[in-house]
């Protein structure tokens, strides 16, 4: 009988998640200070949300009392603009108690910001009883009066159902309107739409656009999504030098799936040099966010000495980090591990353990693997019925080995009676239908 499979590293697998669509956000919910507010209305105005956010970090930083003390005079004055952004500064604070009646101050006077800021409070429930159908309606009234960032919030709600029916195609059309003028977070979400075929006939060219107008604005998760598409040729031409560039513009704002790729990218050299230093930093800087994948990279980058002295226990350790979410390579990797006694004293009853974790979660490698211990009777009872029931598993799937699956199958079966063999065949269809564990764990 042949032997087990070896080990396979995720970060040789190339990474083709698509994201949902993104959720509401506010022009100033944690952004907006006005240092100096002696002329409120003109610099609210002229000011940049980025500039504004700079303002409220140094501001609070400072402990600026008397730039929060004008405020609070125009605010109580009945200013809305100033009361808005009082809403601001309280919410920043973490006071959103505060931070909803300065809010319903202004949005009460028809301020558009104030009722998009307060619909996202009724929406998250900060400082407010959380009420997606009342957030909605706060949204709506912004919405009305043209403020992009409530008509992007609007497509949000009507996308996942938040305090109204789902509806698609109401969703693209708030998203339109927001995107159009020039909204980031719309023009995003409108790449996911077109991309997922979601109220608009499925095209990856125009999703591939629309992701291009937010990525330009420098969406950070617009930029990854662009660089996946350059990346796989999706929509738009394959190009891996393109798709480094956007996956580094994503990157260096912390974009973990984009830290990833680009790391995978320098492990093999594709699009740019091939660099392990830098693939392990990459890499890192994705698994100390908890990517599952990334730590599977750093795991394989380690037990290689590739970019770093070759360290087998940080092998282990980052292979379990990333087992331990549940990731089925992972724990494939690990049970590998414990099972070879690399990096760590062989250890049988810890590789069932992880063989079985991963086999449940439908890795054909680690069923084969479990096949094997049962076949063999490592660390359990032999047992050639689950043996068989296991491989013949392997065999029906799509896995490059499922012939050498049926092989092993097959001469296990010149061991069986007719009667274990039809029982194995049962196991199997279990299998199947009720998953690995289930199956294996409790026969009928």
């Amino acid at each position: 009988m042949r032997g087990k499979l070896k080990g396979i590293s995720l970060a040789r697998v190339a990474s083709s998640i698509v994201r949902d669509d993104y959720p509401a956000k506010s022009v100033r919910l944690v952004a907006a200070l006005i240092g100096i507010l002696f002329e409120v209305h003109v610099c609210a105005a002229a000011m940049s949300i980025d500039d504004a956010q700079k303002d409220v970090s140094r501001a609070i930083q400072s402990k600026n009392a008397s730039a929060v003390d004008q405020l609070r005079h125009a605010a109580e004055s009945g200013d809305p603009v100033a009361q808005d952004w009082l809403g601001v500064y309280y919410a920043a604070e973490g006071d959103f108690v505060h931070a909803a009646e300065w809010y319903r101050a202004a949005a009460s006077q028809g301020y558009p910001a104030a009722q998009n800021n307060l619909g996202l409070l009724y929406d998250s429930g900060h400082g407010v009883p959380k009420d997606p159908a009342l957030a909605f309606e706060w949204f709506h009234k912004a919405a009305e009066q043209g403020l992009a960032d409530a008509q992007s919030n609007i497509g949000f709600a009507y996308s996942h159902g938040r305090g109204v029916p789902q509806s698609y195609p109401d969703a693209i059309e708030w998203y339109r309107k927001s995107a159009n003028s020039g909204d980031a977070v719309a023009q995003m979400n409108m790449g996911v739409m077109y991309e997922r075929g979601r109220g608009v006939q499925q095209s990856y060219a125009w999703a591939a656009g629309w992701y291009r107008m937010a990525a330009e604005q420098g969406k950070a998760h617009a930029q990854y999504a662009l660089g996946r598409m350059y990346d796989i040729g999706e929509g738009i031409e394959k190009d891996e030098t393109q798709a480094a560039n956007w996956y580094r513009k994503a990157a260096v704002q912390g974009d973990v799936k984009a830290e990833y790729n680009l790391g995978r990218l320098y492990e093999f050299g594709r699009g740019v040099h091939q660099d392990y230093t830098q693939a392990m930093h990459w890499f890192s800087a994705a698994a100390e966010q908890g990517d599952a994948l990334a730590q599977i990279g750093v795991a394989s980058l380690y037990e290689n000495g590739w970019g770093v002295v070759q360290n087998g226990p940080l092998a282990v350790q980052w292979n379990r980090k990333a087992a331990e979410q549940g990731n089925p390579f992972a724990e494939f990797n690990l049970a590998l591990i414990y099972d070879c006694g690399r990096g760590v004293p062989q250890d049988s009853a810890q590789a069932l353990q992880w063989y079985r974790k991963s086999a449940d979660r439908g890795l054909a490698e680690a069923q084969y693997n479990l096949g094997f211990m049962y076949a063999r009777g490592e660390a359990v009872p032999r047992n050639y019925v689950k043996a068989y029931a296991l491989y013949a598993l392997v065999a029906q799937s799509d896995f490059q080995q499922k012939s050498r699956a049926a092989s092993v199958r097959d001469r296990l079966a010149s061991k069986m009676t007719t009667a274990q063999i039809k029982a194995a065949q049962t196991l199997t269809l279990n299998m199947r239908e009720k998953g690995v564990l289930t199956a294996l764990d409790y026969p009928d």
